[in-house]
């Protein structure tokens, strides 16, 4: 439920599902349960979707959902950091750390891998 100065609005958001963050312009909703809003729209538990935060503001119940990441078989959404015009997602995949920069752009989101050096130690101050 979301209150505005008309009055309180229930969200059109399955009963497991937690909003995040804000960020590219779009309100961030992380789903814990598979959630289907349409028959040509459908969602599995652990799936990061997001909408348009003007069309949101203006009508929550109708505003369209769209997927950010959808975990694999064996993948969970980790970390999420939020900027004004990215998404940064840390990402366990076989127990694996990887993290990706999503953009939003012409109505579809992409992920780029951030390449992650591997930690041998301190450096040599010798």
């Amino acid at each position: 439920m979301v209150f505005r100065p008309d009055g309180p609005v229930k969200l059109n958001l399955p009963k497991k599902a937690e909003i995040v963050t804000l960020a590219c312009g779009r309100l961030l909703v992380k789903l814990d349960e598979d959630w289907a809003p349409s028959e040509d729209n459908r969602f599995t538990a652990g799936s990061m979707i997001s909408y348009d935060l003007d069309e949101w503001k203006q009508d929550p119940l109708r505003a369209k959902a769209s997927l950010v990441f959808q975990p694999g078989p064996r993948q969970a959404l980790s970390e999420l950091t939020a900027t004004k015009n990215f998404l940064i997602l840390t990402i366990l995949e076989s127990v694996q750390s990887r993290a990706f920069v999503y953009k939003h752009a012409k109505g579809t989101w992409s992920a780029t891998p951030i390449p992650v050096c591997g930690f041998s130690g301190f450096p040599n101050t010798t």
